[in-house]
C-alpha cells in the first residue's frame, strides 16, 4: 500500500509540475526584447537554465535563478557584475567580479534564458561603479547559506543580519544601495532575490524599483 501511495504522489507531483510548466512558462512574443548592444550600465540582468526549473522558481515570485547587473565601460564593452560558486566560475572567483557579456551568453545561451531590467535613471559612470560599488563591494564572498536565510525570513519573519557571504541576488541588491538607487531596508535585504527580480508588477518587491526600472524584458545577441 505504501508504494501505491509513494507513486500516487509522484504522480500528482508531474501533473502540478506540469501545469505549473504551462502557467508560468515564458511568453518570449509578449515581452519586448532588448539586445545585448543595448545594455547599460545599471541594468539588472537574470538568467534562467531552460525547463522546469524556471518554473519552480516563477512560482516562488522570482524570474530567474542568477541575478547580475550591467556595466558599459567607457569603450562601449558590456560587463556583467556578479558573484558565483565554483561550479559557476571556471577560475574559482567566489567574490564579486566581472565577466564580458558576450562571453556569458555565449556559453549558456543554448541552456539558459536571459531577460533584463532596464534601468531608467540618471547615467551612472565606470568611475562611479567601480569606486562607489565594487570598491566596497569586493570582499564580498559567495555562500550557499542563503537558501536558509531566506525560509527563516520567510516561514519565521527572522531576517538576516548583515554579512559579507551573499547569493548574487544579494550582491545585486546591495549595488543598488551603493549606488543610491534604493535606501537599504532589513525586509527587502531579507528578500533580496525577489526585490530584484520579482515576476509581476503587482508584486511587493518590484514596487520598490518601479519607476527607476522599467518591466522585464527579453534579452537577445
Amino acid at each position: 500500500m505504501s508504494w501505491v501511495w509513494v507513486i500516487g504522489a509522484l504522480f500528482v507531483c508531474l501533473i502540478i509540475a506540469f501545469v505549473c510548466h504551462r502557467l508560468f512558462h515564458w511568453r518570449r512574443v509578449v515581452r519586448p526584447t532588448i539586445h545585448l548592444d543595448q545594455l547599460k550600465t545599471g541594468d539588472i540582468v537574470y538568467s534562467t537554465p531552460m525547463g522546469l526549473t524556471r518554473s519552480i522558481f516563477n512560482i516562488g515570485g522570482v524570474q530567474g535563478t542568477h541575478a547580475m547587473m550591467a556595466l558599459r565601460d567607457d569603450d562601449g564593452e558590456v560587463f556583467l557584475y556578479h558573484i558565483t560558486g565554483y561550479h559557476d566560475d571556471p577560475i574559482g572567483n567566489r567574490k564579486p567580479h566581472f565577466t564580458l557579456a558576450r562571453e556569458r551568453l555565449d556559453d549558456y545561451k543554448d541552456d539558459a534564458h536571459f531577460s533584463v531590467f532596464p534601468y531608467l535613471g540618471a547615467p551612472i559612470s565606470t568611475e562611479r561603479f567601480l569606486n562607489q560599488v565594487h570598491a566596497n563591494l569586493k570582499d564580498y564572498e559567495f555562500t550557499t547559506g542563503f537558501i536558509g536565510n531566506y525560509l527563516k525570513w520567510v516561514l519565521l519573519g527572522i531576517p538576516n543580519k548583515e554579512r559579507k557571504k551573499v547569493c548574487c541576488g544579494d550582491l545585486i541588491y546591495l549595488c543598488l544601495v551603493q549606488l543610491g538607487i534604493v535606501p537599504y531596508r532589513v525586509d527587502h535585504w531579507s528578500d533580496a532575490m525577489r526585490f530584484c527580480q520579482s515576476s509581476t508588477p503587482e508584486m511587493v518587491p518590484y514596487q520598490g524599483l518601479k519607476g527607476t526600472y522599467g518591466p522585464p524584458h527579453d534579452l537577445v545577441v
